[in-house]
């Protein structure tokens, strides 16, 4: 299968790897050790907003959002710096992942509405992959955001994942910005892990 990031460095791909799925990975920890253990999280909130500002510069073509105090995933958003609608960024990219079907809404996709152009996309597209894998997309005040499902975007093969991978290295990278987390967190994630077992993606 074709993928749109088969012509970026090698390097760029797998520094890119690491520091998303790293990111991913401690919100996902944070917010599930807020839900289960009811802790004040804001002072780690705090520092993860830093790091998470040292991901944008690095990769200014993907912008990521943590909005208030707390790890809620309503709040962390995933939006794509470009240029391109709704509907071009389909036509000129996101067809050529070898997609199956297209409708203009995940909840279209369940009742199998497809779409057999492209005329109608607007503001929210959803995109069937072969295995089942799904790609979601909606313009929030005026950008375009992923719409996703953690754990598959945790994923390095998703269509999510290579759509994000994509922004990201599309243009050259900064690379005189490392992404650092502080280990606190870091150890945040490995306990969350321990009693999740099986639910991380390392």
């Amino acid at each position: 299968m074709y993928n749109i990031c088969d012509g970026f460095d090698p390097f760029d791909k797998s520094e890119f790897t690491r520091d998303f799925r790293l990111l991913l990975s401690i919100f996902h920890d944070l917010q599930d050790h807020a839900e289960h253990y009811d802790t004040n999280l804001s002072e780690d909130v705090k520092l993860f907003k830093e790091s998470l500002d040292l991901f944008d510069k690095k990769y200014p073509p993907l912008d990521i959002e943590l909005s208030g105090r707390s790890p809620s995933l309503r709040n962390f958003r995933i939006f794509f710096n470009t240029n391109l609608s709704l509907k071009d960024l389909y036509s000129q990219i996101i067809s050529r992942m070898s997609p199956r079907k297209f409708a203009l809404s995940l909840s279209d996709m369940d009742s199998k509405r497809f779409l057999d152009d492209t005329k109608h996309i607007e503001d929210s597209l959803a995109v069937l992959f072969p295995q089942g894998m799904t790609l979601a997309l909606k313009v929030y005040k005026g950008r375009i955001s992923l719409i996703y499902d953690i754990e598959e975007l945790l994923d390095a093969k998703s269509p999510s994942f290579e759509l994000c991978m994509y922004f990201a290295l599309k243009d050259n990278i900064d690379r005189s910005v490392k992404v650092v987390f502080p280990e606190h967190l870091k150890n945040i994630s490995e306990y969350t892990s321990s009693v999740n077992t099986g639910r991380r993606i390392r």
